[in-house]
């Protein structure tokens, strides 16, 4: 997440019952511009940007006992605001950018936690970024 004083390092997690935020333990690298995928329970916080890069480091956060995770091994290609998902164990990464809306990415890979290895998938057709993915009906 992005402040003021730029990329944020702080977690928070939302409560509806309560209508409340709370703080979580912080992520090790301050980052603004990533996205998420949820496997096993875990939290998988891919990419973005800090206030001098793009990132591709991929950090984990277990919400169950509030701790992060090793770090995993980061992406091929760094892609802040792209988008990603979740298919099957697999998170997919696809589109971002390198520095500006000149440098979008066609790129498309995916993780796979259990050997911990990133794989060139498909790329897109046309670059994009500050896009979005979902999975649908799986």
């Amino acid at each position: 997440a992005w402040t003021d004083d730029g990329p944020c390092w702080r977690r928070m997690a939302y409560g509806p019952q309560a209508d409340t935020w709370t703080p979580k333990a912080p992520f090790p690298t301050a980052r603004g511009a990533l996205a998420t995928g949820v496997l096993d329970g875990k939290i998988y916080a891919v990419g973005g940007r800090d206030t001098r890069k793009s990132l591709n480091s991929v950090e984990v956060y277990g919400p169950a006992n509030d701790s992060l995770g090793n770090f995993r091994r980061p992406a091929n290609h760094p892609g802040p605001l792209g988008g990603r998902c979740v298919v099957g164990d697999r998170i997919y990464a696809t589109g971002g950018r390198l520095t500006s809306y000149a440098r979008n990415l066609a790129v498309t890979e995916n993780y796979g936690p259990n050997l911990n290895r990133w794989t060139l998938a498909e790329p897109l057709p046309i670059a994009r970024s500050g896009i979005g993915a979902a999975t649908l009906l799986g």
